[in-house]
């Protein structure tokens, strides 16, 4: 199955890798101004068009609700690619911006993890990916932290492997940020969890002092 490429509506959004052939792109809200810039047409739009003002394009598909709603275009969005059978998602212009909406953001990721699905969120300095009882391999970012932390409770049986600082079985809390900040030692590193849902987080590092 193809994925489903989402662009929300941070407004520190700048970073637009090259897509697939066959992504399938939903802009939510301000999502649509940033593809606008990158010259990226959605199949989709989504979103309550509170902070995008201007018609959106007439000649999308357009799912328009009302601001008063439980859900936020990012999860709505989700739910529309979850219901088309997506279960791989990336999203853009989801990190930056308002630290409640990164929060929502990452609920929204997990949500998706919990479903049996994966999700990946990225800008130009921080990607996130999300592993719930399973494996991931992630290649070498030179120059890159990689910090693993739990989400929504203990995750059991953690593995770091190709790691500085490596684990073994280990048990993850969320109260306790025992993952954060490890280095690369190999071309990819080995993410394990038996039970539970971990992030994944890559940071770059050269914008440090």
């Amino acid at each position: 199955m193809s994925r489903c490429v989402i662009i929300s509506g941070s407004p520190d959004c700048t970073f637009f890798p090259a897509l697939r052939p066959d992504d399938y792109v939903i802009a939510c809200d301000y999502g649509l101004h940033h593809a606008h810039r990158a010259g990226i047409r959605p199949n989709l739009l989504v979103g309550d068009f509170d902070s995008f003002h201007d018609l959106p394009d007439a000649d999308i598909p357009t799912l328009r609700v009302k601001p008063e709603k439980d859900d936020t275009d990012t999860g709505l969005a989700v739910q529309q690619g979850m219901k088309l059978g997506y279960r791989d998602f990336y999203i853009l212009g989801a990190l930056g911006g308002r630290l409640d909406h990164q929060l929502a953001n990452l609920h929204t990721a997990a949500s998706i993890a919990l479903s049996g699905g994966r999700c990946v969120l990225e800008s130009d300095d921080t990607l996130v990916c999300t592993v719930h009882n399973d494996e991931l391999i992630v290649p070498r970012r030179t120059g890159w932290a990689l910090s693993v932390f739990a989400w929504g409770g203990e995750a059991r049986g953690v593995d770091l492997e190709n790691v500085k600082y490596s684990l073994q079985g280990a048990s993850l809390s969320c109260d306790y940020p025992i993952g954060v900040s490890n280095e690369f030692e190999a071309e990819t590193a080995v993410i394990r969890v038996r039970d539970g849902l971990l992030f994944v987080v890559l940071s770059d590092r050269s914008h440090e002092k």
